[in-house]
């Protein structure tokens, strides 16, 4: 469930019995969070990271990304130009997802990571292989930490090596 605040609600008067009329006791009813949208998540999700205006889940299905007028999947499967990339994320378990500029993020999954724009546009040009597979993943100013059962990856968000 998504809760908004209320707009201006604080300021309205609107007084309640608590007792009845008998003690003469009144309380106001003051509504702190209104309730704007339901969504659901039919799978288990493993990580969940807020932005500004949208919050974006890693489920075991993929990205999901929700906004209040939308809800999308990330990366778009049906895109051509990117098809064979996203055909390797879609079998993989997403890691994580992280922020590196106002325009860029990058979609980290178990074995490879790949760049995408803000408008869930992926990078044909650049695809991070992982030596290993992953099992969890942490930005580190511009370094990429990829944690695995043996050993721990370190990559260079800027140059992808």
């Amino acid at each position: 469930m998504v809760l908004e605040p209320p707009f201006q609600k604080s300021l309205e008067k609107k007084p309640r019995s608590l007792f009845g009329k008998e003690f003469g006791i009144r309380i106001r009813r003051i509504e702190f969070f209104g309730k704007f949208d339901d969504f659901y998540i039919l799978t288990e999700y493993i990580t969940m990271n807020p932005y500004n205006e949208y919050i974006v889940i890693s489920t075991l299905k993929g990205f999901k990304l929700l906004t209040p007028n939308k809800k999308v999947r990330i990366p778009d499967i049906k895109d051509l130009a990117t098809a064979s990339i996203v055909v390797r994320l879609v079998n993989q378990k997403p890691l994580g997802m992280f922020r590196l500029s106002d325009f860029e993020f990058l979609l980290c999954c178990k074995e490879v990571s790949v760049y995408m724009n803000k408008h869930g546009d992926i990078s044909p040009f650049v695809v991070m292989e992982h030596v290993g597979k992953a099992k969890t993943v942490l930005l580190y100013g511009i370094y990429l930490v990829l944690f695995n059962i043996d050993s721990v990856e370190v990559r260079n968000v800027e140059t992808a090596y």
